[in-house]
């Protein structure tokens, strides 16, 4: 069983008085005694049991603080941005990866194949071309993917994202317009 010391934490960020009486609550809670001889086992058991990788865990995590009514209003509200096409942010993805594995796994999945179809997007050298990934990357889509609805979304709102860059203007219409381009420059 190891000993967490805090009193060298105390000393090397120079708490103050308050923050001291924090310190020797939490050492009072968690160091182990040299009288535990008085202690039932199942005490010493849940004492032995301590892992503060899981208390930081769940102090990283983002629902950290959450009430359960707002870990749901806060779930649907990556649920419905997901079925809607949108990029999810870190924060959310690891709101899902701590509260909703299976869910995590399907945006992962998504977000995923939303990434592919962009970098597929800005590789394609003409917007007949760009058109052309945009409908067969649709029609890829399984008709029977749970996610087929956020799926199809991302790559609608991936297209029309691209679509209003500066990058996608500067592209020919098709492959014969950038021919002519290349012999009339």
């Amino acid at each position: 069983m190891a000993v967490i010391d805090l009193s060298k934490f105390g000393k090397t960020l120079r708490f103050k008085e308050s923050e001291n009486r924090a310190i020797d609550s939490v050492k009072k809670k968690f160091n182990r005694s040299d009288n535990c001889s008085d202690r039932p086992p199942a005490a010493a058991s849940a004492k032995d049991s301590f892992q503060p990788e899981v208390l930081l865990s769940d102090l990283l995590s983002p629902a950290c603080g959450m009430t359960e009514e707002e870990k749901s209003a806060y779930l649907q509200r990556i649920r419905s941005k997901l079925m809607a096409g949108k990029k999810l942010t870190d924060e959310e993805m690891r709101f899902l990866q701590a509260e909703c594995p299976e869910l995590y796994l399907q945006a992962a999945r998504v977000q995923s194949m939303r990434a592919s179809f962009e970098q597929q997007l800005k590789n394609c050298k003409s917007k007949a071309e760009a058109a052309n990934l945009f409908s067969h990357s649709m029609s890829m889509v399984g008709k029977e993917d749970p996610m087929k609805e956020a799926i199809t979304a991302a790559y609608q709102d991936a297209y029309q994202e691209f679509q209003h860059t500066g990058e996608y203007a500067s592209l020919p219409q098709n492959a014969k317009e950038k021919r002519e381009n290349a012999t009339n420059g």
